[in-house]
Order: C-alpha cells, then structure tokens, then sequence
C-alpha cells in the first residue's frame, strides 16, 4: 500500500531535495505526458471565480485547447503572469506579491483536485486526458535518504528518457513520481484443501506468515517488482514477465515463508491529482494488481483449490507477457 506520494518535474528535483515535508520516498515512477501551456490572454478572475485556456500538444502540429472555468480558492481577484513558452505560471495579488505559482500542468492538476475532489472519479466536462501521466520507467532507491536525495538528480536513465524524448517526442514533458511504500498488509484464505503437510503445519505456516516483519528493504524491492508487472513500463527491462528468481537475496526471506503472491493498491486521486497509465493500463485514480510469487502451473496453493484457475497474476495473465505489447 502506497503511504505517501508527489509528483515533480525534473528541474525541481534539487530544489526538494532537503524540503523537511518530502519523506524518503524509495520509489519512483517516471512518466511522459504532453506539454501543457496557458494562454495568459484568456486569464480571468476575480474573488468568486477564475476562467483561462489551456493547450496540451499532441504532437505532429495537433493540439487540444480546453477552455477552465471555475471557483476562486484564494478569494481575491489575481493576475496570471507567465512568460513563453507558458509551461510555468505564477498568481499575483492586486499589491504584485506572489500566491501561488508551480508547473502549469502542475497548478491546474492541483487545482481540480482541490475544487473538484472525489467528483473527478466520475464523467465531469473536464478533459482529464491533458493531465494523463505514461509511466514509462519504474525505480527504487535502497538509501537511508530516499531516490529523490541520493539517486535521481545523478540518475542515467532519467537522462536518457529525458534524452529520448527530446530527439523522438519534443511535444512531451517528463515527470518524476514519488512514491513510499511502507505498510505491508497480509491475507490468507482457507479452504478445505490443507496440502500435503496437514492441519498442523499449514497453520504453522500461516502463523509465521502472519507475524514475520519484512524489512524496509525487501517491501521497496517487492513494491518496484510489482509494480514493473503492472506497469510494463517502455524503460524497463527487468521484471515485466515474472518475479525475481528465489535465489536473489533480497527476496530470499519472501520465498523462504512460502507466500503466495504479492500485491500493489495506491490512488492517485488525493495524492498527485492526477491519473497513471502506460502501454497496458488504461488511465485510471485507483490502482491494483496482485501477482503470483511462483510458477502457478507447478504447484497447487491457496488460491488454486478443485482445479479452479488461481487468481493470482489475474491481470498479469489477461495481458500476457511484455513480447506480446505492440510498439
């Protein structure tokens, strides 16, 4: 389960990197969408309400512009300063004092979540898509200090994305997620079907199950495989077919209590206000997946009873394996 998460630019990277509100996150997502600009000329406000047009471009001379209207939280009349090529703005007071200013497609991200809330899960007129983050690489930092102090501002695959982009998609941004996965929720299901071991040793097992304490390192190890399996991210090459083999020492402790899967659940709808997806997830706020530690095929466990089909890896199976994503 996702505790904490934030999204940021690559610029702002140092800038955050000692802020005492940003927790050691060890995970993180990178992510392309298109770039967003305002147009500074359809800025309106006063203390009610606050209207602007917003352009996402699509690439090869397409854009889409969609025109904002809505509530003024701050509730006093603003100036909209930016300057080309629009993707940053600032909010000033009548007295020219700065009240707010972020990444336009930051801001305005922000700024649904704040007035709209949980309304943004249903069909609203807002066009949701100019928001859409393509996961495209997913990564974890073992450090104390968490990815965004010790990993990122150095990092050579966020420089190659970056890379990637400008030569083959100019039309794109690239954003950094932060992500802290801390809490470790555990579920049995208990069915006639014992194994072969007996009554005893089955509860043996679900007991030391229920009790071990993972270490930080293995539940960040665990939270980046998962989510390569969900995501299938374009940048990755580990991990999108299957779990880490048992003989990895960072997962040893996994495959020695016998679990039987491992799961991921987050929303981004509270957190970075926006939605994630990627070659095989549509764009969605809510986030589950749940995959199989083991070779189904060659074992028989908790959720395989009376020759059901087993429900774990039940959205890894439904894809199938990244060879079969089309470029």
């Amino acid at each position: 389960m996702c505790d904490w998460a934030g999204i940021l630019a690559p610029a702002q990277l140092g800038s955050v990197s000692n802020e005492p509100d940003v927790p050691a996150c060890n995970i993180y997502l990178i992510g392309r969408r298109p770039r967003i600009t305002v147009d500074p000329r359809t800025w309106k406000c006063d203390a009610e309400s606050l209207e602007v047009s917003l352009t996402a471009d699509l690439g090869a001379g397409e854009s889409n512009t969609v025109h904002l209207r809505g509530v003024n939280p701050f509730g006093q009349p603003l100036r909209l300063v930016a300057k080309a090529p629009f993707t940053v703005m600032e909010l000033h007071n009548e007295d020219g004092d700065l009240v707010s200013g972020a990444p336009t497609a930051m801001w305005f991200a922000k700024y649904l979540q704040s007035v709209m809330g949980s309304r943004r899960m249903d069909a609203t007129a807002v066009d949701e898509a100019l928001f859409d983050l393509d996961v495209v690489y997913v990564g974890q930092s073992q450090d104390a200090g968490g990815a965004i102090r010790s990993r990122l501002q150095n990092h050579g695959t966020l420089q190659k994305i970056m890379a990637d982009t400008n030569q083959n998609a100019p039309h794109l941004d690239v954003w950094v997620v932060l992500m802290q996965f801390e809490t470790l929720n555990k579920m049995a299901i208990f069915g006639p079907w014992t194994g072969s071991q007996g009554d005893k040793k089955s509860l043996e097992h679900a007991a030391a199950v229920h009790s071990a304490e993972l270490d930080p390192s293995v539940i960040t190890a665990l939270s980046e495989a998962a989510l390569i399996l969900y995501f299938q991210p374009e940048f990755n090459d580990k991990f999108k077919d299957h779990f880490p083999e048992p003989l990895h020492k960072t997962y040893r402790e996994v495959y020695d209590l016998d679990m039987n899967s491992v799961g991921i659940e987050f929303e981004t709808l509270a957190t970075i206000g926006i939605r994630l997806k990627s070659r095989v997830v549509e764009p969605v706020f809510i986030h589950t997946g749940l995959f199989a530690l083991h070779d189904q095929a060659a074992r028989r466990r908790f959720f395989d009873l009376d020759g059901w089909t087993s429900v774990a890896d039940a959205t890894y199976l439904k894809r199938g394996p990244s060879s079969n994503i089309p470029d």
